[in-house]
């Protein structure tokens, strides 16, 4: 049993991109490659985004994509950020502080 052809031809793809983008950043002056830290999550949540805002249109023109561009770099500019992104301020109640203390028993109210 074989990888269908689709596969394979992604596979020949990822392997031949990273030779050559290791190569590239050899060249550059890079004294070594971290290969794990390659990631597309990014490149594949923008080309998400780009489906999410072109609607139906599969295949974009130029003009088209570049407008849907726009749009999500201004609404990531101006969109909310939640308090809890950036981190606790109360640092007393934050993980950094961890124990084995034993916590206290809770009692049951009466009745």
């Amino acid at each position: 049993m074989f990888l269908s052809w689709a596969t394979y031809e992604g596979f020949q793809l990822t392997v031949q991109s990273t030779i050559e983008s290791t190569k590239f950043l050899l060249g550059e002056g890079m004294d070594y490659v971290l290969t794990e830290r390659f990631c597309q999550d990014p490149v594949e949540e923008f080309f998400g985004k780009q489906g999410q805002v072109g609607r139906r249109s599969d295949n974009p023109e130029i003009n088209q994509f570049g407008y849907n561009s726009n749009a999500i770099r201004i609404e990531r500019s101006i969109s909310h950020q939640s308090r809890n992104t950036r981190g606790r301020r109360d640092r007393k109640r934050s993980w950094a502080h961890v124990t084995d203390e034993k916590l206290p028993c809770w009692k049951k109210p009466k009745t």
